[in-house]
């Protein structure tokens, strides 16, 4: 399954260029992945509630500032979070392409293309 072009863009930037997250997008993220991970908890062990908001409580937010930034959910926070990285630091950003397509590759070090395989090891 291929995931839209902005989609593919937002993650590349998150996730290889965490050192530009702000300290409230970083508790955002924590935040987001403690909330799954307690929902899969959940959903999966008899634990009851206590136990589980015990588990995950460091890395729940209460903080509206983080709350904002995570409301949307996992692609919205991606979005806006590689935008305004891209527009800050978009000159620190290498956003690796392939030379035979142009699609955006797997991560800034691949040398071969997802999409049409070209491969540029040398």
């Amino acid at each position: 399954m291929k995931i839209s072009q902005n989609k593919q863009l937002a993650r590349y930037v998150v996730f290889y260029y965490r050192q530009f997250l702000t300290q409230k997008e970083v508790l955002a993220w924590n935040h987001l992945i403690a909330i799954e991970k307690a929902a899969s908890y959940r959903r999966k062990t008899p634990l009851p509630e206590e136990a589980i908001d015990f588990l995950f409580s460091e890395s729940i937010s209460t903080d509206p500032e983080v709350l904002t930034l995570a409301s949307g959910g996992w692609e919205e926070f991606l979005e806006q979070t590689s935008a305004r990285i891209l527009s800050e630091h978009g000159a620190d950003v290498y956003l690796n392409r392939c030379p035979k397509c142009g699609e955006l590759t797997v991560t800034p070090r691949a040398k071969q293309c997802r999409y049409c395989f070209h491969d540029w090891h040398d």
